[in-house]
């Protein structure tokens, strides 16, 4: 059966008025769960950011900045929405490095380009990256700290160093790598 396209305006009509004189709901700041200082802090810089690579016609740091904004944006009206930015800059950053791995391994090294181009757009809004003998202290210092002892008090540890933020962007296999190796000198003394 059709309907005719007057019923359909006269629908729209007032679904439009239903929308428009329905109150707005408005929270406060101080009630979002995701209004913190790292939250904020890339969108401030990046918005200019992206307005200025708009102007420039800089394609490839107008999309990856289009995107993170989407992803902050998303995540900050999501049900459960992470503590920081860092860890939507880590993922937007690693699927890119997956897809460049992707596409090196089918032979299309003109998308491995665009990944990598991308990736270094990324890596402006993450924090320096430890040397690997760097993180190996840490995770030491971090050993002798919470008295690690035996490979039970691992997951003890690993939440000492997700909460570490220049630790948290190390990749998750030196981490693991030091803390085995931290372990194993631990359960050598006793």
């Amino acid at each position: 059966m059709l309907i005719p396209s007057m019923t359909l305006r006269r629908v729209a009509a007032a679904r439009l008025a239903m929308t428009v004189s329905a109150p707005l709901r408005v929270q406060p700041l101080a009630a979002t769960t995701i209004a913190t200082a790292r939250t904020v802090v890339p969108q401030r810089t990046s918005r200019p950011t992206l307005k200025t690579a708009m102007r420039g016609k800089d394609s490839v740091t107008s999309t990856v900045l289009r995107g993170l904004l989407s992803d902050i944006t998303y995540a900050t009206k999501s049900a459960n929405p992470p503590k920081e930015y860092l860890s939507l800059v880590l993922a937007a950053h690693k699927q890119r490095e997956d897809a460049a791995a992707q596409f090196a391994a089918a032979g299309r090294q003109d998308l491995v380009d665009k990944e990598m181009l991308e990736m270094a757009v990324l890596e402006k809004y993450l924090p320096r990256q430890l040397p690997v003998e760097e993180v190996v202290l840490r995770v030491e210092a971090l050993c002798a700290e919470l008295g690690v002892a035996s490979k039970r008090d691992f997951a003890k540890l690993m939440a000492a160093v997700r909460n570490d933020p220049e630790l948290a962007v190390v990749p998750p296999k030196i981490v693991v790598d030091a803390a085995d190796k931290c372990i194993a000198k631990a359960a050598g003394k006793q």
